[in-house]
């Protein structure tokens, strides 16, 4: 697996019952805008990682673009919104994979918090 494919779902690519995800995934349920191009689209965070996440949205990003996602954690309990840049790895019906670029320290430690709060959320 190499850095442009690490943390998203592989499985339409990828040797069938081989898990080659770099981050553990979490179901989610987040408010997000996508933005592409310069156009800004609802959509929702179905599942995060520290590398990536899935967002439905009916956005027409390709496989290859550059988009900004503005996640919504307030209902996960922590303040703020999350913006953080990604590139489309992967399309499909219901919406884009999309794997996390150019991090900040603040951004990783952001997704972090976040992580950890969806985790609590699970673990009840």
């Amino acid at each position: 697996m190499n850095e442009s494919t690490r943390g998203l779902d592989h499985s339409h690519f990828s040797t069938p019952g081989v898990e080659q995800r770099a981050h553990q995934r979490w179901d989610a349920s987040l408010p997000a805008m996508v933005m592409v191009d310069g156009h800004s689209v609802p959509g929702m965070v179905t599942s995060l990682s520290e590398g990536g996440l899935f967002l439905q949205c009916a956005s027409q990003a390709l496989e290859g673009m550059l988009i900004t996602v503005h996640i919504d954690p307030s209902d996960a309990q922590q303040p703020g919104t999350i913006l953080i840049d990604a590139r489309v790895v992967h399309r499909c019906e219901a919406g884009m994979g999309a794997e996390f670029t150019g991090q900040s320290h603040v951004d990783r430690r952001q997704i972090t918090a976040l992580l950890v709060e969806i985790n609590r959320a699970v673990s009840r």
